[in-house]
């Protein structure tokens, strides 16, 4: 039995109503849980997993929608919901601001802020006039705002990770979707959340550790933004004294941005990695920082570069070739479609571009070389919250091409609203069949990493959301006045 609730005029963050359905989705009796925001967006996704929705629901208004076993259950639930929603998500924490002029002076370093673009602006600069670092959650900001809040963050002197920031690190502290990682003498500033993450996590898993990992929001290296953030957060770092040397990640973006940024870290008095994806030999040519490749790439120079010793991880050409035999092995030469559920839009980019670095003979690696309506092949966003936007591909797929009937796969089948117990996200019958017979990645994740959900924001800056996130890795308690960057302390 499925309700939709509405609750009128009332707002919470995405990240409190993620949590919300998350507690709902876990009781028993329960097939499936939504809460967000009364977008055009999460309405149509309601209605695709055959809610209904009123007409008159509105982005102001907050949804609650439940999927229980019987009409008791679903009374039940929606008593925990209300109960949860009332109580701030769940949220232990016994002091509520509700505007940042309220916090106590001094007694806080960095703000968090996850709330529409049109008030998370506002917010952010009060904190910077009152000296805080600011971590933006928020994505529904323009360019040129965006970049006239980095500005006034930089000429302030403090931090500004985001707008669309999805991993932070500071003082030991995880912001966002970010996980804690051993701390060590690498400071990594970037562009892409789950990247940055995940050089992070294989720097802790090559025996280092990191200062901080400060996000900049994936638009950052944008041309009309200018990578403001990157270049102030790389002068923040050459004066931290933890932090010997500093790794900049980013997917590939606008040109003669990436260049500024080398010629910045060119002045620097502290050795710098770079891995922009996709990028080739020439953007590096000239540079002191050395220029990577991949992400694997890039945490292995650092730990070499901090250690003055070869890294060693992962598995040896040999192994990786075994492996990708015993597997091959099992389908036919009918098999013809690669399909790959990535927890990040950075490990999708990198997981094609190795694709056509390994199979440039394959037509289906060129990036527009695909039949009329395909599109490129199996990078798909999920997203910006709650649940899955419906496979943009999966619609202009000719009848019957490599999809399995019935949405089976070797997991077995899984219903529209049935979460996976690893990656904690939606699959819809549509993904269950895409991902099904011909090569089943249900979970590409590497140890440590955190899943981020979306990826960068459409360059209009005006996507309509904030984004969700959730922290896969245990995390440790929060240790008070730790040493942070640039001398600051990061309490609770």
């Amino acid at each position: 039995m499925k309700k939709v609730s509405v609750f009128p005029n009332r707002y919470m963050d995405s990240v409190t109503l993620m949590g919300v359905a998350f507690q709902l989705a876990d009781m028993d009796g329960v097939n499936g849980a939504e809460c967000g925001m009364g977008t055009a967006q999460n309405v149509a996704l309601l209605k695709e997993e055959g809610y209904e929705v009123a007409e008159s629901v509105s982005k102001n208004d907050l949804l609650l929608a439940i999927d229980a076993e019987s009409e008791e259950r679903l009374d039940q639930v929606y008593q925990a919901g209300v109960e949860l929603l009332s109580g701030n998500g769940g949220n232990k924490q016994k002091k509520v601001y509700r505007d940042v002029n309220e916090l106590p002076e001094g007694k806080f370093d960095v703000l968090q802020i996850s709330l529409p673009g049109q008030y998370a602006i506002k917010e952010a600069k009060k904190a910077i006039d009152k000296g805080m670092d600011v971590f933006m959650f928020t994505a529904d900001v323009s360019l040129e705002e965006e970049r006239e809040l980095k500005e006034y963050a930089r000429d302030h002197g403090c931090l500004m990770m985001g707008p669309d920031a999805g991993v932070g690190l500071l003082g030991g502290v995880a912001m966002a979707a970010g996980s804690i990682v051993r701390f060590g003498p690498v400071g990594v500033i970037g562009a892409s959340g789950s990247g940055s993450q995940e050089v992070a996590c294989l720097i802790e898993a090559m025996g280092s550790g990191v200062t901080c990992v400060l996000g900049t929001g994936g638009r950052d290296l944008k041309k009309t933004v200018g990578g403001v953030s990157m270049k102030a957060d790389m002068k923040r770092l050459d004066q931290d004294e933890d932090t010997k040397l500093i790794c900049l990640v980013s997917m590939l973006a606008d040109r003669e941005i990436m260049e500024e940024v080398l010629c910045e870290a060119d002045q620097l008095h502290k050795p710098v990695v770079a891995v922009f994806l996709g990028a080739d030999e020439a953007l590096y040519s000239g540079h002191r920082a050395t220029g990577t490749y991949n992400l694997q790439e890039a945490a292995k120079a650092c730990v070499r570069l901090v250690t003055g010793k070869e890294p060693v991880i992962g598995w040896t050409d040999e192994q990786a070739d075994a492996l990708a035999k015993k597997l091959a092995d099992r389908f036919t030469g009918e098999k013809k479609y690669f399909r790959g559920l990535y927890t990040g839009g950075t490990f999708a980019e990198e997981a094609l571009m190795t694709f056509r670095a390994q199979a440039p003979e394959n037509p289906q690696a060129e990036r527009n070389a695909y039949p009329a309506g395909y599109g490129r092949p199996g990078f798909y966003r999920r997203s910006a919250s709650y649940g899955f936007r419906s496979d943009p591909a999966a619609e202009s797929l000719p009848a019957g091409a490599g999809r399995p009937a019935g949405g089976a796969d070797c997991h077995g089948y899984y219903s529209g609203t049935r979460r996976c117990s690893r990656s904690r996200f939606l699959l819809s019958a549509a993904d269950a069949a895409a991902g099904g017979r011909d090569l089943c990645l249900r979970c590409v994740r590497r140890r440590g990493r955190s899943s981020e959900q979306g990826g960068d924001s459409p360059e209009t800056g005006s996507s309509g959301r904030n984004r969700g996130g959730q922290q896969l890795r245990k995390r440790a308690p929060v240790r008070e006045n730790l040493p942070g960057i640039g001398g600051l302390s990061y309490g609770r």
